[in-house]
């Protein structure tokens, strides 16, 4: 992890175990991470780059999961759906763990914090 250029206040961490444990990541698990809103631009954020990104770096890899925080994926059902196929397509699935809701400030700090890598 590349520590941000500046300073923000968000607060005492949470435990990095709790969070995963919280999340449904594995505790021994590398974990990437990767935010969007469906809403948003698709494109522009690129998911489906993400999937191809991590299935070329981590296909081989045993313990590497990749964490999706999304948001409004009932809103965009096809989409939604479209990205979940390419999971399957590229043998994702088992290493995809999906966290479609709204989650406060704190715990999308919480949540990169308890990742690996930040994708973007």
């Amino acid at each position: 992890k590349i520590p941000y250029p500046f300073q923000f206040s968000h607060g005492p961490l949470a435990s990095k175990e709790s969070t995963r444990k919280k999340y449904g990541i594995p505790a021994n698990a590398f974990a990437v991470f990767f935010n969007f809103d469906f809403r948003s631009s698709y494109y522009r954020k690129n998911p489906e780059g993400i999937l191809h990104a991590f299935s070329k770096a981590f296909s081989a890899t045993d313990n590497a999961v990749l964490v999706f925080k999304t948001m409004y994926a009932n809103l965009c059902k096809s989409t939604s759906k479209q990205l979940h196929d390419l999971a399957a397509q590229l043998n994702l699935e088992k290493k995809l763990i999906t966290i479609d809701d709204f989650i406060h400030q704190e715990d999308v700090v919480n949540l990169t914090n308890a990742c690996d890598v930040y994708m973007s």
